[in-house]
């Protein structure tokens, strides 16, 4: 028996798992912002896994691959001055 099914699937809920338990398998691997007590912000790699009906799950959505061409590129260029 599973800690799911001990509760009697009370609602769909998503995890979010972090270390290695990202490797589980059929999770949906991506980067948070995470905030550990007083030491601030960090990027971490983390992994959410629905349980329950997935469609109702928050959090989980599907995939979507954007084009390089359609994100927004800003052009730089170097301006150098010298004062004397």
């Amino acid at each position: 028996m599973t800690l799911w099914n001990a509760f009697s699937k009370p609602a769909p809920l998503t995890i979010l798992l972090t270390g290695a338990a990202v490797e589980v398998q059929g999770a949906t691997l991506t980067q948070k912002t995470l905030f550990r007590g007083k030491a601030g912000a960090k990027l971490e790699t983390v992994a959410t896994l629905a349980l329950g009906d997935q469609a109702a799950c928050p959090w989980t959505v599907a995939r979507q691959d954007v084009p390089r061409e359609k994100v927004p590129t800003i052009s730089k260029c170097t301006i150098r001055i010298i004062v004397l």
